[in-house]
């Protein structure tokens, strides 16, 4: 878009689906170019103007789109929704409402004279407060003997919501504790509790599982059907299998006497 670097140029990327590094070298090369060669620039600038509008409207087009994914990409509890919902209020009003802020002191005028920075600050600054109480550590007893599928989908429902993490991690995660649960349940029918504990920090999301019984296996290849007709524990070994392609890396080991499993998945 024109002779600089552009927030357009996110939307044009993702129309053309062209992100490649390549490009960003080309057009890093063509942009010093024009730094020293002020002529070329003319040709930008003599551009009709109905050309320019139509080129921002079809690249904000896209960019409004990868904006809305963006926010649908993360789980939302009630906290994050009113700080979406507050954050686009406020943004809104400068523009529909071009008095509202004209009495706010100098220094913060040039931060209310966009609609894009008041939304902006407005989401920082709420954000900020609402992840006050939010652990980022949180603990489950789960009873291998009932069905604790349910348990496993409430908790890590919530805790998504809270945390505001990508769903897709979420089901991911969901799905390897279910799996390890039936899994251990199959192994040990006597255990009557495991405890998990589960971390995020946004960039990763950690599970801690700990048992009283025999450590599991989690295989690479994927048991045979004849495993499966002749093994009972080759159905555990399945779930292991299952596991493992849930989650990015997996440990297990022993201690304190109890069997213990971790779990980490990239966010």
């Amino acid at each position: 878009m024109g002779q600089s670097t552009s927030s357009a140029n996110v939307g044009l990327s993702i129309a053309t689906g062209a992100t490649s590094r390549r490009i960003g070298f080309a057009c890093g090369a063509m942009l010093m170019v024009l730094a020293f060669v002020p002529k070329l620039a003319v040709l930008f600038v003599i551009m009709p103007s109905p050309v320019i509008g139509a080129l921002l409207f079809f690249a904000a087009s896209f960019m409004m789109v990868a904006g809305v994914q963006i926010l649908t990409s993360r789980m939302m509890d009630t906290r994050k929704t009113f700080v979406v919902g507050v954050s686009i209020i406020l943004g809104l009003s400068v523009n529909m409402l071009p008095g509202a802020y004209q009495n706010v002191p100098g220094m913060l005028q040039p931060a209310f004279a966009s609609s894009l920075s008041v939304a902006t600050l407005s989401a920082l600054l709420l954000n900020l407060l609402f992840r006050i109480g939010i652990a980022q550590r949180a603990k489950l007893q789960i009873d291998p003997r009932a069905d604790s599928s349910e348990q496993i989908f409430l908790f890590m429902e919530k805790q998504g919501g809270a945390w505001g993490a990508r769903k897709e991690v979420i089901d991911r995660a969901k799905s390897a504790m279910n799996e390890f649960v039936e899994a251990v349940s199959l192994l040990e029918p006597s255990i009557s509790r495991i405890d998990a504990e589960v971390s995020f920090d946004e960039f990763n999301l950690d599970i801690d599982m700990r048992y009283d019984g025999e450590p599991m296996e989690f295989p690479v290849q994927r048991p045979t059907d004849a495993d499966l007709l002749g093994d009972e524990r080759a159905v555990a070994k399945l779930a292991g299998f299952l596991i493992r392609n849930y989650v990015d890396r997996i440990k297990s080991d022993r201690i304190n006497g109890r069997c213990r499993v971790q779990l980490h998945l990239e966010h």
